[in-house]
């Protein structure tokens, strides 16, 4: 896959791009880069797929925001922006996490674009101000950069707090610090957005909810997946948020099963 910079609204977003075929959309979590699917990006486009990698505003090699930080509104004017630039009318998007969000309120508000959804383990309780009493959490507050270098402790223990091999929470925690003070900023988007919950009744694209067992029996994804016009629930054994830096060709595969590159 090659890397490139389009012009989007309040800068330039780093993107990567490989292949051929249906186009897939593949967005990071927060605090992440383009590099969480670095290597599953280009299996999937071995597969017969042309693969659209983001770095988010604010993460990765992208330009920081004009402003402090972008909301789930903002950040979807940049994918836009993006898709136009590359003359993509409409996509298949892989989201995961905050960003499974973030491609339920794309597809609710512009379904024209949207092909179909992956969504990775989305961010949902039934309680509305549920996320919203999270967002005051300390696990979700700035790191500030300290003489000492203590901040490097913390993005260290936000990395790693999934009890993954060293070397991928290490891929995750370079990210972390790259993004800096913007690292937890779509957590933050999604605190103040609409409830992943009333998306169910707007999205008409085909959408695929898969739950990671690292958080237990997903009694919640499970219903709300059923609320989707074109629901499908599927449980991801042994899946933690970083599955895909993993075992890229495992969900490489998951994913083609759920939206084959050919019709």
């Amino acid at each position: 896959m090659r890397k490139a910079y389009a012009d989007v609204p309040g800068g330039q977003m780093n993107y990567r791009l490989g292949g051929a075929g249906k186009t897939v959309i593949l967005l990071h979590m927060s605090g992440s880069s383009s590099e969480e699917y670095a290597a599953m990006g280009d299996l999937l486009a071995a597969r017969g797929y042309r693969v659209v990698i983001p770095d988010l505003m604010g993460f990765g090699a992208s330009d920081e925001p004009t402003h402090y930080y972008y909301s789930m509104d903002e950040h979807i004017s940049t994918l836009l922006a993006l898709m136009d630039s590359l003359g993509i009318e409409k996509a298949v998007f892989y989201g995961n996490m905050a960003t499974a969000n973030l491609s339920a309120r794309l597809a609710a508000r512009h379904p024209e674009r949207v092909e179909g959804l992956f969504l990775a383990h989305p961010l949902y309780n039934p309680d509305p101000e549920y996320f919203r009493r999270r967002g005051r959490l300390p696990g979700f507050a700035r790191i500030p950069i300290t003489e000492d270098g203590s901040h490097a402790k913390e993005y260290w223990a936000r990395a790693a707090k999934y009890g993954d091999p060293a070397e991928i929470s290490e891929r995750r925690c370079a990210d972390l610090h790259k993004a800096g003070e913007w690292g937890e900023t779509l957590h933050w988007a999604l605190h103040e957005d609409t409830p992943f919950g009333e998306y169910a009744g707007q999205v008409k694209a085909r959408t695929v909810i898969a739950a990671y067992s690292f958080f237990g029996e997903p009694v919640l994804l499970r219903d709300i997946a059923s609320r989707f016009e074109n629901g499908e629930f599927l449980f991801l054994e042994n899946a933690t948020p970083y599955i895909a830096r993993r075992d890229p060709e495992r969900m490489a595969g998951v994913f083609a099963k759920a939206f084959p590159a050919q019709d």
